[in-house]
């Protein structure tokens, strides 16, 4: 019976302790210190969302593919095809003349922005 007391009281020295007093005080002046005006975020993050897809939807279907606006212009079709068939008129040529003739698109395009910065 004496080894159950000794025991019992080694482990009442080990038993977890309560938070301090000090830590009451603490919270209690935080709690009374007043409330902090509370900050919302989200509304400038979704807004930030908004105009960013607003600006990118609005820059891709200002800009169209040189790609897409060559193919809808019959003179450039027409272009291709006498420059294909000037070398040959097979595929391999279509495909020649239609590459020479978009890098010619491209670099006239570059010309002209380049004088608008101007």
């Amino acid at each position: 019976m004496k080894d159950e007391d000794e025991i019992e009281q080694l482990l009442r020295r080990y038993t977890a302790a309560g938070p301090r007093a000090s830590l009451d005080r603490r919270i209690a002046r935080l709690s009374t210190h007043g409330r902090r005006a509370e900050v919302r975020t989200w509304p400038w993050a979704a807004a930030a969302a908004a105009l960013l897809a607003m600006t990118v939807g609005l820059h891709a279907s200002a800009r169209t593919s040189p790609r897409d606006s060559l193919d809808a212009d019959p003179m450039f079709r027409d272009a291709v095809a006498a420059l294909s068939a000037q070398l040959g008129g097979d595929r391999p040529a279509q495909r020649l003349a239609e590459s020479m003739l978009r890098q010619e698109a491209a670099e006239r395009e570059r010309l002209q922005e380049a004088s608008d910065r101007r």
